[in-house]
């Protein structure tokens, strides 16, 4: 074999370890620091996404069979975490896991997960894909994020987490899944700080009624 045959040798193989390099380089960065938005915001009312200490704003959701609720009614009285998420993005589905650990760890204390699929298609696509891969906390759809775009502002990459207290007030709000560690110590924190889980309006009213029957 001639030395020319060698030489275009090597530098094929050298060019491939290159790439390889490159390939891995980028996957780690994108599992590192999440997926970015791919939602349009053309015509859509510019919002500064809301930050911690901030009450969250009212959210519309679509539920998996069609009905229609708010955010609001979902985490009454509850820790929520808020995970904005889409079928494509890799870093997303690696915090699946403990999403559904998390909630299934502290969903009888008053703490839920609240799930919102983004794909351009998710009205289509979410039920199945819900069932198919046993995702069993709650979930709701948001075709290419617009609704949540619209109700509270842009946001740049996903998934995107936001931790609400009791009160409905943003706690903290992480992007990327390379938090995971202060997200489970801060759901932890207030878990703790919580106690039991508020009771709704009415439910307190009707109590205070009843009280106030008996003193009479």
């Amino acid at each position: 074999m001639s030395f020319a045959v060698f030489s275009a040798i090597a530098k094929f193989r050298t060019l491939s370890a290159h790439f390889l390099l490159v390939a891995v380089i980028v996957s780690a960065v994108l599992l590192a620091g999440g997926c970015r938005n791919s939602g349009s915001e053309q015509d859509v009312p510019k919002k500064q996404f809301p930050e911690a200490g901030e009450k969250a704003p009212e959210l519309p959701l679509l539920a998996l069979d069609g009905t229609r609720t708010t955010l609001a009614e979902q985490i009454e009285g509850k820790v929520a975490l808020l995970d904005v998420w889409a079928t494509w993005c890799a870093p997303c589905l690696a915090a699946v896991p403990h999403l559904k650990a998390w909630h299934n760890r502290f969903e009888d204390s008053g703490f839920t997960v609240i799930g919102l699929m983004t794909d351009i298609n998710a009205e289509k696509i979410g039920a199945e894909y819900m069932k198919k891969k046993e995702i069993d906390y709650p979930q709701f759809l948001d075709n290419d994020g617009d609704t949540l775009r619209e109700h509270w502002g842009s946001y740049t990459g996903i998934p995107l987490m936001v931790l609400i207290d009791r009160q409905g007030t943003v706690d903290s709000v992480y992007t990327g899944t390379t938090d995971i560690a202060a997200i489970e110590g801060r759901i932890e924190e207030l878990m703790a700080e919580g106690g039991e889980p508020a009771a709704s309006s009415a439910a307190q009213s009707a109590g205070e009624e009843e009280s106030t029957g008996d003193a009479q």
